[in-house]
């Protein structure tokens, strides 16, 4: 790991200088531009080609400062970890007309608007390229990715209370039997038994006086039906 160290001080001591030419047009470069300021990211670096036609076996990338909690993302067959600052991916061998690609889980920096330059020497089979250059413009500039905003928080949608209306319309519904005729209360229950009472005992006299009229009439009838049989 060691390694790296004393590769990149006497690459950027010999900037333009490479130990073996590289394709032209071939980088090592992540896959997003930018990362949120203060959040935890992950961002896939690739090396589009191999040193000429010498297969990459080794990715070393040196961390840049405000960087914390770097983890090489692991994959079957490779090599991935971080120590002292730097990443180190080792694998079987990747094509020299192939590209390869590994990935790195950190917390960014909270500097929104931020470079962070992630200086990296891609070794192969057969020499080595150093992609450290802070230019974007050179031609082999240090892969890099931008310290967007922070992610905004999440906002928690609630319901929003509705307005007070004056009530639901009223719903005019038929009357039942039950409905229509209240059931009389004891007191009212009283009355109209009293009120039946007098009415039946007024019935009575009156039938009583019709009678005593009529037993009149026929002692009278009677009386005078004796007088005119009486010689």
């Amino acid at each position: 790991m060691a390694r790296l160290r004393p590769l990149l001080t006497a690459a950027l001591a010999t900037v333009g200088v490479a130990l073996v030419a590289a394709p032209a047009g071939a980088h090592v470069e992540p896959e997003v531009t930018a990362v949120p300021a203060g959040g935890e990211a992950t961002v896939t670096f690739v090396a589009e080609h191999g040193c000429g036609d010498s297969p990459t076996i080794r990715v070393e990338m040196q961390l840049p400062e405000g960087v914390a909690d770097a983890q090489a993302v692991e994959k079957e067959g490779w090599l991935a970890e971080v120590t002292d600052g730097v990443a180190l991916y080792e694998w079987e061998g990747v094509g020299g007309d192939e590209s390869g690609e590994f990935g790195l889980t950190f917390t960014a920096p909270d500097t929104p608007g931020a470079t962070l330059l992630f200086p990296t020497i891609q070794s192969c089979t057969e020499g080595s390229v150093d992609w450290i250059q802070e230019e974007t413009d050179g031609d082999r500039p240090a892969p890099r990715v931008q310290v967007g905003e922070a992610d905004e928080p999440t906002t928690t949608t609630e319901v929003a209370e509705q307005p007070a209306t004056d009530g639901p319309e009223a719903t005019t519904t038929p009357a039942t039997d039950d409905e229509a005729t209240p059931e009389p209360t004891d007191d009212e229950t009283a009355t109209a038994t009293a009120d039946d009472d007098e009415g039946g005992g007024g019935r009575l006299v009156a039938i009583a006086a019709v009678v005593a009229v009529i037993g009149g009439l026929g002692v009278f009838a009677a009386a005078k039906l004796r007088k005119r049989q009486e010689p």
